[in-house]
């Protein structure tokens, strides 16, 4: 019996050298792809606040809190879902959102062969989502939600290209975040120094290249992320990144707080870290943080001759997006 401690001893430390000789010289892998047969139960937390100040007396004001905690239950190589269409309790379309991952098939990679296709399931074991605006509760706890199932498929590059997810899972978030989990991760192998991102910093229907939910937001923005595999250490990468966020142009928002359509600028940046189980190809954790800060106004139509008498309010929006691997 010690002597199969001792082999099995010597077998995790020789396992831990190679990993972290890898990572020095030709590089590891973090493409987070559970194996068909694998789980992994995840906790996932959001929280995001938006502020908005007064600018003279009649000026704009409004505060506005968003929650998601939620547990899932992720397991790979499942049978494929039924089309979204058909199944009960999904939706087809979120337009309150745009969320990508809320119809069947993203028509960018419709062209994916079935067989290059495996198939995931995110159990909902626990779901609460709230939304209060100016103090004011505006949305039940979807607590309907647990049992429910988010169906999912990625192809050999690990894009989401099917999926099928309930009502509540769209609507507070949760399938954004969770998918969040793949955006992040660089195409080929790298070594520890290396960086890589989205340098054009272009918004692409909700995913940020971090991990967040573009849904949890009243702010559409677009974010520029720069990544690097600081270090592996006993067969954990940690990979830190710098998120710099805009939201360019004067766009017509309908943004609760306010109470009232605005015109908004706003700008902000943000940090984000990831730790890889370089093993088990899964995050283990993960935690993103920001800060925007931005202008609103309002101007109503004068008639000729009179002076417009714009509104206008200072926003401050802090977000905080966080998952980890529990037992």
């Amino acid at each position: 019996m010690r002597d199969w401690i001792k082999v099995a001893a010597v077998t995790f430390a020789v396992l831990l050298a190679s990993v972290s000789a890898l990572a020095q010289s030709g590089g590891v892998s973090l493409r987070p792809i559970l194996k068909p047969g694998q789980e992994a139960r995840y906790r996932l937390i959001a929280e995001v606040d938006t502020e908005i100040t007064a600018a003279g007396a009649n000026g704009i004001s409004g505060t506005q809190s968003r929650e998601l905690h939620a547990t899932v239950l992720l397991r790979a190589g499942v049978a494929a879902p039924q089309l979204a269409a058909q199944s009960a309790g999904a939706t087809a379309a979120t337009a309150d959102h745009g969320s990508p991952y809320t119809r069947e098939t993203l028509s960018s990679e419709a062209g994916a062969a079935a067989g290059d296709l495996v198939y995931y399931e995110a159990v909902i074991e626990m779901l609460d989502a709230s939304v209060k605006v100016n103090g004011a509760e505006t949305s039940v706890i979807f607590q309907n939600g647990v049992g429910k199932k988010i169906e999912f498929a990625l192809d050999s590059n690990n894009r989401v290209v099917k999926c099928v997810i309930p009502v509540e899972a769209a609507k507070a978030g949760l399938a954004e975040l969770l998918f969040s989990m793949l955006d992040w991760a660089p195409a080929a192998s790298v070594e520890v120094g290396r960086t890589w991102g989205n340098s054009s910093g272009v918004e692409s229907a909700g995913n940020y290249s971090y991990i967040s939910a573009a849904a949890m937001s009243e702010v559409p923005k677009a974010a520029q992320v720069a990544y690097k595999l600081s270090a592996v250490n006993g067969g954990q990468a940690v990979i830190e990144g710098t998120l710099a966020l805009r939201q360019e142009g004067a766009t017509r928002l309908a943004i609760p707080a306010a109470q009232i359509d605005v015109n908004l600028t706003a700008s902000g940046d943000g940090t984000t870290r990831i730790d890889y189980d370089v093993a088990g190809n899964r995050v283990a954790s993960a935690v993103s943080e920001s800060l925007l800060k931005g202008r609103v106004v309002n101007v109503q139509p004068t008639r000729p001759g009179e002076p417009m008498q714009p509104r206008e309010g200072a926003l401050v929006e802090t977000a905080k997006f966080s998952v980890k691997l529990v037992p």
